[in-house]
C-alpha cells in the first residue's frame, strides 16, 4: 500500500514543482513588458483596430491551460481595466460548454487542474464589471459540421474526387491561416515561456476532460490505447520467421512460404504504415480547417464586431451572419450561468433572455456594471427562480433597453479582450481587418 502511495505522490510532487517553475519562469519574464503602457507587446497579443469602429482588439493567443496564457490574459485585462480601457471580454467558448459538468467540484481541483485562460478572461471581466461574452459557435452545431466534412472528405477519398478535396483544403487552409505580416508573431508558439508551461497544459487538458466528463476521458482514453494496425502486422510477421534477422538463413530455409508471406506482411504493414500517416490529414484536414477553424472564425469575429459596435453604439444593418444575433454572456456571481442578448434583425423586436436566480431570473453581478443594468431591465418582473424567463419589451422601454447595452454614438475609448486559441487568431486577425464580417 506504501508503495502504490509513493508512486502516485511522485508525479505529483513532479507536477507541482514544475508549475511552481512555470509560474515564478513567467512572473520574471513577464514583468518588465507590463509594467509599460505597451500591453500588446507579448508576441502572442495582437492589438488592431477595428476598421468599422475605431474600436481597438486585443486578441490573445493561447495555449490552453498553459500557465503563460493564463498569466497574460489576466495581466492584460488588468492592466486595461485599471486604466478604465476595457470594454469587454470576448471568451472563445459557449453556453454549452461553459455550462457542462458537474457543479460540486471541489476549488482546490478547480485551481490546479481547471484553472485556464478563458476562467482568467472571465474573472477579470467580471471584476471590473464588463461584460464577458461567450462568443464561439454552439459545440452542437460545431460537432456535426465536422462529422459533415468528414464524411465528405471519406466520399471523395473513395470515389477518387481528389480535386474536389485538395481545392477546399487548400481554400479552407489559406482562410484559417493567412501569411502572418509579422515574423515575431508567426513564431509565438515557440517563444520558451510558453514551451515551458507545455507539460502542464499536457497534464491539465485530460485531467479537465476527467474531471468535468469522465465517460468522455474514458472514451478518449480507449482510442489513445487502442494498438497501431502497422505495428502489429510487423510484429506478427517477425514472428512468423522466428525473430530471425540472417537474410540469407532466412531465405534458405523457407521450404514452407513462411518467409515470403512474412514478407508480404511486412510490405503490407509499409503500405498501411504510408496511408495511415499519409491519410489522415486529407481525411481530417478539412474537418479541421473548415468546420472547427474558418466556420468558428467567423462566429468570434463577429462577436467580437458585436462588442465593438455596442461600445460606440452603433448597430449593424447586414452581415455575413444571417440569422438573427444571439450574444451569450457570463453571469458574473452564478458560475454555471449566463445571460443571453438576442438582437434581431431591423425593424423586429429585440428580447432579452436571463438564466440563473433573482428577481426576474437574471443574475446580478458582484461588481455591478453591465450585468446590473441588463437586471434592471427585469425588476419589474415576477420572481422565478432558476428558471429561464423571457420578457419582452414594448416600444416605450426601447431607449432603456438601448442604454443597457451601449453608449452614446461615437468613437470609444475602451477596448475589446479576445481570449482564443492560438489557432484562431491570424483567421479572426484577417476577418477583423478586411471587415469580412459586415
Amino acid at each position: 500500500m506504501s508503495v502504490t502511495i509513493l508512486n502516485m505522490s511522485v508525479p505529483l510532487f513532479l507536477y507541482a514543482l514544475l508549475l511552481c517553475a512555470t509560474r515564478v519562469a513567467c512572473f520574471k519574464a513577464s514583468a518588465p513588458i507590463w509594467r509599460t503602457p505597451e500591453v500588446a507587446r507579448s508576441p502572442q497579443i495582437t492589438e488592431l483596430v477595428e476598421p468599422s469602429t475605431g474600436v481597438r482588439v486585443y486578441l490573445v493567443g493561447s495555449m490552453h491551460y498553459n500557465p503563460y496564457s493564463i498569466q497574460q490574459t489576466t495581466e492584460l485585462v488588468s492592466e486595461l481595466g485599471e486604466t478604465g480601457q476595457l470594454g469587454a471580454v470576448v471568451l472563445e467558448t459557449d453556453p454549452v460548454r461553459w455550462t457542462a459538468g458537474p457543479k460540486n467540484v471541489p476549488q482546490i481541483l478547480k485551481d490546479v487542474f481547471l484553472n485556464n485562460e478563458m476562467r482568467a478572461g472571465k474573472n477579470g471581466g467580471n471584476a471590473y464589471g464588463v461584460p464577458v461574452s461567450l462568443g464561439d459557435q454552439f459545440i452542437n452545431i460545431t460537432l456535426p459540421r465536422a462529422w459533415e466534412e468528414l464524411k465528405q472528405s471519406f466520399v471523395d477519398i473513395v470515389t477518387f474526387n481528389w480535386e474536389s478535396l485538395i481545392k477546399d483544403l487548400a481554400k479552407a487552409t489559406s482562410e484559417a491561416f493567412p501569411p502572418e505580416k509579422d515574423s515575431g508573431k508567426a513564431r509565438a508558439m515557440l517563444d520558451w515561456r510558453v514551451l515551458l508551461g507545455m507539460p502542464v497544459s499536457l497534464i491539465r487538458y485530460p485531467a479537465g476532460i476527467f474531471i468535468r466528463s469522465p465517460v468522455s476521458f474514458a472514451i478518449w482514453l480507449l482510442v489513445l490505447s487502442t494498438p497501431d494496425l502497422a505495428t502489429q502486422s510487423l510484429v506478427q510477421a517477425t514472428d512468423l520467421v522466428g525473430g530471425s534477422f540472417d537474410l540469407a538463413e532466412t531465405v534458405a530455409g523457407d521450404d514452407d512460404g513462411t518467409f515470403s508471406f512474412a514478407l508480404t506482411l511486412f510490405a503490407l504493414s509499409l503500405v498501411q504504415a504510408v496511408v495511415v500517416t499519409f491519410g489522415w490529414f486529407p481525411l481530417l484536414g478539412r474537418s479541421f480547417t473548415r468546420a472547427l477553424l474558418t466556420e468558428r472564425n467567423v462566429v468570434l469575429a463577429d462577436n467580437i464586431v458585436f462588442e465593438c459596435e455596442r461600445l460606440v453604439g452603433t448597430e449593424r444593418t447586414s452581415g455575413r451572419l444571417k440569422e438573427p444575433r444571439k450574444t451569450y454572456y457570463d453571469s458574473g456571481s452564478d458560475p454555471n450561468g449566463f445571460v443571453e442578448l438576442i438582437t434581431s434583425p431591423p425593424e423586429q423586436e429585440q428580447s432579452l433572455t436571463a438564466l440563473g436566480e433573482g428577481e426576474g431570473g437574471a443574475v446580478q453581478s458582484k461588481s455591478g456594471g453591465f450585468l446590473r443594468r441588463v437586471r434592471s431591465l427585469f425588476s419589474s418582473g415576477t420572481n422565478n427562480e432558476k428558471s429561464r424567463v423571457r420578457e419582452r419589451s414594448d416600444s416605450s422601454s426601447e431607449p432603456e433597453k438601448k442604454a443597457a447595452v451601449s453608449v452614446a454614438p461615437g468613437r470609444s475609448n475602451k477596448a475589446v479582450v479576445a481570449v482564443l486559441g492560438m489557432a484562431h487568431c491570424r483567421g479572426v486577425r484577417a476577418l477583423l481587418e478586411e471587415g469580412a464580417v459586415l
